[in-house]
């Protein structure tokens, strides 16, 4: 499994370059932006990682990264540990169904215990 720690995270989809902070720990996955905050469960070996996240926006009029205003949306991702990043995509959200796919770069910043 990938390894658990702190992450910063960059997402792509229509908007790009939207960064984040996510702690990835025993499977769960929790984070948030200036906007948004994301929870969800990351499964599967390091090659073939699943992710499922809710996301819920918590600023007034939020706009997302597939420049839409959704409060709230699931994401389902595919991706895989590469060094001491990982590397996620997937499609838009149902609300959104002909939108541009979203990539994630996230780099490990730190253990979860900040060794």
């Amino acid at each position: 499994m990938a390894l658990d720690g702190f992450y910063e995270v960059d997402f792509s989809a229509v908007t790009r370059g939207a960064r984040g902070i996510v702690i990835v720990e025993n499977g769960s996955v929790r984070g948030a932006d200036d906007q948004y905050l994301y929870a969800g469960t990351m499964t599967g070996p390091d090659d073939q990682i699943q992710v499922k996240l809710a996301v819920k926006a918590y600023a007034p009029d939020a706009v997302n990264v597939f420049n839409t205003r959704d409060g709230k949306y699931d994401l389902y991702l595919n991706g895989k540990v590469v060094g001491q990043e990982l590397h996620f995509e997937g499609p838009a959200p149902a609300t959104f169904p002909r939108g541009p796919r979203i990539t994630i770069v996230a780099r490990r910043l730190s253990s979860v215990t900040l060794d």
